[in-house]
């Protein structure tokens, strides 16, 4: 008796088949005494299989008890066995102990996600489609994409796609994976009519994204006397040699350590700090791509080196002295998002600063009838005024408008000897945190303001009026000169009496 025999009994056993009779019967006429049969079925040849063996049960004289429970269980069967061939192992190495009712039933709902994937694969492939891979794309980030468009297309077995250009020939030994899908993709044998099929298609998924592109070149250069071999593997593979080989591999070291030597961050205005960790991550990237990473503390000690920004210069410290003291330390992903938050605040801060700015060498006038001053506290230019005595004179100068943005104005005098810290409180001194409603804004009453006011507007009533009174006896007067008028008479009289 073979290990596959054994295994099959083991089998029908577990399914329901108590009888060792009827077990011994239904393997060698049903499956031919070898578990390896139920690669060959599917769902419908499975199901014509049961109808029969009910059939067969309901015979008074059959000692062979099939129900519901049987059928399923059977079915589950038919899934464990494939499965196995999915991950490259064989029917005749399996040790009949392996074959118990949890493995059935995991095998039961492998099959329920693997029919729910086929079902989203259309619409999900679809989003992840990648696009044509031109002169404006990196190689591996659209390598990345189109692998991850093939792992969302299912093969001929459920198998996704990404398997067939996957980097090892063979799985690797004692690995550990996630899930029975990666398991798949890792494992699943690169030979058979199956893998024919399957590598067909992802060479044809591939020459619609590189058609009419310089990388379409490499791909024919593997073509056997200018045929097509429909190998998706071995074209993927040609592109890999192409943009992944000893030049591009030099040329990518190159380029990371030009970032790595030129690269500073000093003021926001150099360069920003968003810029700056992008492609700090690029050059750390470029060094794991070409299986030379840089450990956590190379790149903490990359990172306190290129900050040279003399606003984060005791934040850096602070962060060195942290990862000197801390057990554990602190890592680089850590360490540069605590100094983009400290920037963001930096500049943020500074923001504020720049839109209550005031001019300090001009201070409000003090003129009359002035009109409405500048938003940057200068003051208004001031109505000209006839003063009598043939020449003329500006008015005071309005108070200038309330550049500070601030909810209560605050006199110049006040406002120039305050903080960068005060004057921002003093903006946002009625904003309450977290509260995101609406609130509706009461006016604050200054009384230094309104007093000011109002000596303005006495002032200016009262010198408008004097003014007035003065233009008007200037002008009688004139009026009575003019022309022979009566004063110039009284005159003429007055001068010749004393003739």
């Amino acid at each position: 008796m073979n290990n596959e025999y054994r295994s099959l009994t083991k089998a029908l056993e577990v399914v329901g088949f108590e009888n060792a009779t009827v077990r011994r019967n239904v393997a060698t006429y049903s499956f031919n005494s070898r578990l390896s049969s139920f690669n060959r079925l599917d769902i419908s040849a499975l199901d014509n299989l049961c109808k029969d063996l009910k059939k067969r049960s309901e015979d008074d004289e059959s000692d062979l008890d099939f129900g519901l429970q049987q059928e399923v269980l059977l079915k589950g069967l038919m899934h464990f066995v494939q499965d196995l061939a999915r991950v490259g192992k064989s029917v005749e190495n399996i040790h009949p102990d392996e074959i118990t009712l949890e493995a059935i039933d995991n095998a039961i709902e492998r099959a329920k996600n693997r029919e729910a994937f086929i079902k989203q694969s259309k619409t999900v492939s679809a989003a992840g489609d990648p696009g044509k891979f031109d002169k404006g794309k990196q190689w591996f980030t659209w390598r990345d994409s189109f692998i991850n468009y093939l792992s969302l297309k299912p093969g001929s077995s459920g198998i996704p796609l990404s398997y067939v250009i996957r980097e090892d020939q063979e799985p690797l030994d004692n690995a550990v994976y996630d899930d029975f899908m990666e398991e798949m993709v890792a494992c699943a044998p690169l030979s058979g009519q199956t893998y024919d099929n399957d590598r067909r298609l992802v060479h044809q998924y591939l020459m619609g994204f590189i058609t009419g592109t310089p990388s379409e070149d490499y791909v024919r250069k593997t073509y056997i006397r200018g045929r097509c071999h429909n190998n998706g593997r071995t074209s993927f593979q040609a592109l890999r040699q192409q943009y992944e080989g000893r030049g591009e591999m030099n040329r990518r070291l190159s380029e990371a350590a030009m970032i790595e030597k030129t690269l500073f961050y000093k003021s926001e205005k150099a360069l920003s700090f968003p810029n700056f960790c992008a492609k700090m991550e690029k050059m750390f990237n470029i060094f794991k791509e070409e299986n030379r990473p840089k450990s956590e503390d190379e790149k903490l000690e990359i990172l306190f080196r290129k900050i040279q920004c003399s606003q984060l210069a005791t934040n850096v410290a602070s962060l060195q002295a942290q990862y000197d003291i801390s057990e554990n330390g602190i890592t680089y992903d850590q360490a540069i998002n605590h100094l983009a938050s400290i920037v963001i605040n930096n500049t943020m801060s500074n923001r504020f600063v720049n839109q209550v700015q005031v001019n300090p060498n001009i201070k409000p006038g003090n003129g009359h009838q002035g009109a409405r001053g500048h938003t940057n506290n200068r003051p208004g230019r001031g109505k000209r005024i006839y003063n009598g005595r043939n020449n003329f004179q500006n008015g005071r100068g309005g108070r200038g408008r309330n550049s500070q943005r601030s909810k209560t104005w605050i006199p110049y005098h006040k406002w120039s000897k305050m903080t960068t810290k005060e004057r921002w409180e003093a903006k946002n001194q009625n904003k309450a945190k977290g509260n995101s409603q609406p609130k509706i804004q009461q006016v604050s009453y200054n009384k230094e303001f309104f007093d000011d006011l109002k000596s303005s507007i006495i002032s200016a009533v009262t010198q408008n009026s004097v003014d007035h009174n003065q233009v008007n006896n200037n002008d009688n007067f004139n009026a009575g000169n003019a022309f022979g008028g009566r004063n110039e008479a009284k005159r003429r009289k007055t001068g010749s009496n004393r003739d």
